[in-house]
Formats: C-alpha cells, structure tokens, sequence
C-alpha cells in the first residue's frame, strides 16, 4: 500500500514538474521573441506577438483549468470527509448553549443575584444593551 502511495506521489511530482518546465519554456520563449528584435517592432510584428501572446496565454489556461478542477474537487472531498461533521457538530452545540448565554446577559431585574455573578457571563445592563444593538 505505501508503495502504491509513493508511486502516485512521484507521477504526481513529475507530472507537475513537466507543466512547470514547460511553462518557462514557453515564458522564456515569449521573452526571446520581445526583445530579439532590435528595431522598432512594426505594426505587424506586434499584431502576430499580440496573437502570439493571446493564444499562448488561452493554451496556459486550457492545460491549467483540468488541473484545477481535479484540485477543487479533491479539496471539496477533504472538507466534507474532516471539517464538514465538525463544523455540524460545533453548530448543534453552540445553538444549544446559545439562549441560555444570552439571557445571562440580561437584565438585572430580570435575573437572579446568582446569575448576574461574573462567572456567569453577566453584563452590567449598558455593556448588555450595546451587545444586544449589534
């Protein structure tokens, strides 16, 4: 099984590290291509660098975009399968706790000598009246 892991690892290392190479090629290339020329570039010169360019740049965002998608998903997979149960699990909790921290924030007159002590999340009512502005 760690041998199937560290293939993959390896296919996926040299796979990215083609596409990298590749798009410094291509980089490299487009650089060369602007400053080789030691006239001032004409008007179709700059056209077919312009084209050059634009389709170079849509060939970058064709190979890149699959790359993209397959990381999204797999990101979308880790989330669901770690934080997504935590994150329910935090919600159920604190929408549990939630009405009883409030009303220890209440009103003075409305709460007992017991739950107004500070241990007990009490507010003086001026601190509990902007909290509950907001």
């Amino acid at each position: 099984r760690q041998f199937l892991h560290k293939t993959t690892a390896k296919f996926c290392q040299n796979s990215v590290k083609t596409f990298v190479e590749q798009t410094n090629d291509l980089v490299e290339q487009m650089k060369l291509l602007c400053t080789d020329s030691n006239s001032d570039v004409s008007t179709g010169s700059a056209r077919r660098m312009k084209q050059l360019h634009k389709s170079s740049v849509q060939s970058l965002t064709n190979q890149i975009k699959p790359i993209a998608t397959q990381f999204k998903k797999v990101i979308d997979q880790k989330v669901a399968n770690s934080l997504a149960s935590s994150l329910k699990t935090g919600a159920r909790k604190g929408s549990q706790s939630a009405m009883s921290t409030v009303v220890s924030w209440g009103s003075k007159s409305r709460r007992t000598k017991s739950e107004r002590a500070p241990d007990k999340n009490g507010l003086y009512y001026m601190t509990y009246k902007a909290v509950t502005r907001r």
